[in-house]
């Protein structure tokens, strides 16, 4: 006897209470987002002054808004459970907009990079931030693997949730690409510290050690997205859990 797939208006949750707590996590998540966005955006006459690094900060802020409001509206309003289409499209927005708050993530750390290590020194001089742009273009190698990787999302036979399908070249070339920077970003923050280098400049140590527990915030983040979808869920991931 076949095997037939339900189609489901929302997400399918494998129990009843993960719906609300899904849902309260987005809202807080949406809610925190705006507060920091409102603290955080320069006023109109201001732009011209602002710096690079709280320009990047905006840029991810929003990005962040954008990938949290859609992937509740595909959880909860559109549904990634109501048919393949739905499923299909779900993964590939979890994969965008997560990938490209990744990547402005790494362009803020080398922008705090720059500034605590040559801030005197033209960007286009600097042979460190040069260096750090392109390793950071690693990204684009990272972007065509998972295009030509076979993701996909599908609808579980058992019952009908939406399954996202992680290759294990795309997401090891990910994670590994995003621990290897975090890592090296924080060794150039740390070591500075270590050697107390910046004891005489208190504005610039403090750069220093926020950027450094931003950059071991964002290793520790990818290395539990890593085990998580890599070993735990063995590459296969609920939609609910991408957002």
């Amino acid at each position: 006897m076949a095997t037939t797939t339900t189609a489901h208006s929302v997400a399918v949750f494998t129990t009843d209470y993960w719906e609300p707590i899904i849902c309260s996590l987005y809202l807080v998540g949406l809610c925190s987002l705006t507060w920091m966005l409102q603290k955080r955006f320069p006023k109109w006459g201001e732009w011209r002054h602002t710096s690079v690094a709280r320009i990047a900060i905006v840029l991810i802020l929003i990005d962040s808004f954008a990938y949290t409001y859609t992937a509740a509206l595909l959880t909860l309003g559109v549904g990634t459970s109501r048919n393949h289409v739905s499923c299909s499209v779900g993964i590939w927005v979890c994969i965008g907009l997560y990938a490209t708050t990744k990547l402005l993530i790494t362009f803020f750390l080398i922008e705090r990079i720059h500034t605590v290590h040559g801030k005197d020194t033209p960007r286009r001089k600097s042979k460190l931030y040069i260096s750090n742009i392109a390793m950071a273009l690693g990204w684009v190698i990272v972007l065509i693997v998972f295009v030509t990787s076979n993701n996909h999302g599908r609808l579980r036979d058992s019952d009908g949730s939406c399954v996202y399908t992680l290759d294990h070249r795309a997401t090891f070339s990910a994670a590994g690409l995003d621990i290897f920077l975090d890592l090296y970003f924080s060794l150039l923050f740390a070591v500075p510290l270590l050697r107390g280098i910046w004891v005489k400049h208190p504005k610039i140590r403090w750069i220093a050690i926020r950027s450094l527990i931003a950059a071991m915030l964002s290793m520790a983040c990818s290395v539990a997205n890593l085990l998580t979808i890599a070993f735990l869920a063995r590459a296969h991931s609920l939609s609910a859990i991408c957002g």
